[in-house]
């Protein structure tokens, strides 16, 4: 294989998408592995100049020759791919695939890139390995104690990462808070179709912060940590930098996409909980993929204001986001580029 500045898993997803365009876009030569079912379309059309190469990390799909084949010549490696759908960090049920795809396939790759003498391993981790409980703004060092099943499979793949970093591939663990952008399957069309319930019953009235971040200013804190060597052995958070409430996000959802509004209704933890089942099944019908909202993981992020501290990303890879969620909102359809 030819020499390349850096290999992107997952590059068809939301943020390797944006990462693989800022990258071309700074004149950087990319490849990017994916699987034989991706759907390239749009980034033969953002990324011409990248190279695709076909590589399946699954244990079912996955080949020794074929990962050292798309590792070979990587400079640096941004591994982003992994196992996620919109419920994933408000469901404590564990899988196999979901541990397979977000832990084994990191270990198979990072044994690749080492022998390979890839010069930087990054990993897209999750904010989903802190405990929801921590006090806010949770910074790096914070108390990784995750609840949901994703958190714990994302928090024993950085710790593979780290293994190897002592082993002498130099890693670095970036964790994105929930992301938005253009391309998104998950989180905004999730929230639309909430926005489209007539009643929406949320603990103190959905006044309680969250912090969703826009995918161009994540991509943009994994490309930073890739070249700076200040972040080798390090964790980064790529969280948003102006936390919002949920009654905000839905507002600023209905002024910018003209979204419906739903009456948001304050309810107690306590009523919340109790009434979780019935509220399950109305949201598995009229929302489906959005029943975690009403769960315990959900409730613990429900009664308290969460969000990142972006001090160490901004002081180590001098990186800062760019976006409201307003502003990210309009970018993503093209009307508007930054703000913030």
């Amino acid at each position: 294989m030819p020499r390349v500045d850096a290999l992107v898993t997952g590059a068809t997803g939301l943020i390797g998408a944006h990462v693989v365009e800022q990258l071309v876009a700074a004149g950087k030569s990319v490849r990017c592995m994916l699987r034989a079912s991706s759907d390239t379309t749009a980034l033969r059309r953002t990324a011409p100049e990248a190279e695709l190469v076909e590589a399946d990390l699954s244990a079912a799909g996955s080949s020794s020759a074929h990962l050292a084949d798309a590792v070979s010549g990587a400079r640096v490696v941004l591994h982003i791919a992994g196992h996620l759908h919109v419920g994933s960090p408000l469901n404590s049920d564990e899988t196999d695939e979901q541990y397979d795809l977000n832990v084994d396939s990191t270990r198979r790759l990072l044994a690749a890139s080492r022998d390979a003498g890839v010069e930087r391993f990054v990993y897209a981790s999750s904010v989903a390995v802190y405990d929801p409980e921590a006090e806010s703004p949770i910074a790096e060092d914070g108390p990784a104690i995750p609840r949901s099943a994703y958190g714990r499979s994302k928090l024993a793949a950085e710790q593979l990462v780290f293994e190897h970093h002592r082993e002498g591939l130099p890693g670095t663990v970036v964790r994105p808070a929930i992301v938005y952008g253009a391309g998104d399957r998950h989180f905004l069309p999730a929230v639309r179709r909430v926005a489209r319930l007539p009643l929406l019953t949320l603990p103190a009235g959905g006044r309680n912060v969250v912090d969703v971040a826009a995918a161009p200013d994540v991509a943009a804190v994994l490309i930073a940590a890739a070249d700076a060597s200040v972040a080798a052995g390090r964790v980064y958070n790529a969280a948003s930098g102006h936390p919002t409430s949920l009654r905000e996000l839905l507002q600023a959802l209905h002024d910018v996409e003209g979204t419906p509004m739903p009456r948001i209704v304050p309810a107690p933890a306590v009523l919340v909980r109790l009434t979780a089942p019935i509220a399950r099944r109305l949201l598995a019908n009229a929302a489906p993929g959005m029943e975690g909202i009403v769960g315990s993981i959900a409730t613990r992020y429900g009664r308290r204001d969460v969000f990142y501290d972006m001090g160490r990303t901004a002081q180590e890879l001098g990186v800062r986001p760019q976006h409201t969620f307003r502003s990210g909102l309009l970018a993503a359809r093209g009307t508007q580029p930054v703000d913030g």
